[in-house]
């Protein structure tokens, strides 16, 4: 998605904590941005149930109907990796475990070992065995 664009089209009425805004079309509330693409396509936004309207330009208050496209959360997950926004490590609110903490696990597991294997592990840091296994697999935390 790296085009040249037209530049963006920032909504002018209030915006959500995320940056997206939002209005009311027929007595109900709507993202602007869902909105805007809806009535340029001339459907009601009811009809874009299950499609995510993404942004080309990667800014949540734009509205300019050249930078929306329709896709899927897949396609908008995507999204979110290429431009560098998704959360990894402590960003993540459920995580229990700060870097440092991945690195000593890692550095400390020893298969089999009756002191360091990865119940032990799981029992020091207060996770699970399937959590210390993803972390040693480097399925989380790869960016460690």
């Amino acid at each position: 998605m790296t085009t040249t664009l037209t530049p963006c089209i920032p909504f002018g009425g209030s915006l959500r904590k995320s940056g997206y805004g939002y209005g009311q079309f027929q007595g109900r509330q709507f993202l602007a941005h869902r909105l805007a693409y809806a009535l340029n396509e001339m459907v009601h936004p009811d009809a874009l149930k299950g499609v995510v309207i993404r942004h080309r330009c990667d800014n949540p208050p734009c509205i300019n109907v050249e930078h929306l496209l329709p896709g899927t959360v897949k396609d908008n997950v995507a999204d979110r990796v290429e431009h560098g926004r998704n959360l990894r490590g402590e960003q993540v609110a459920q995580s229990k475990l700060t870097p440092a903490q991945v690195l000593e696990i890692r550095a400390a597991y020893e298969p089999r070992s009756v002191d360091a294997n990865q119940y032990v592990l799981a029992r020091r840091y207060g996770v699970s065995q399937s959590e210390i296994s993803l972390i040693l697999s480097g399925t989380n935390w790869k960016h460690l």
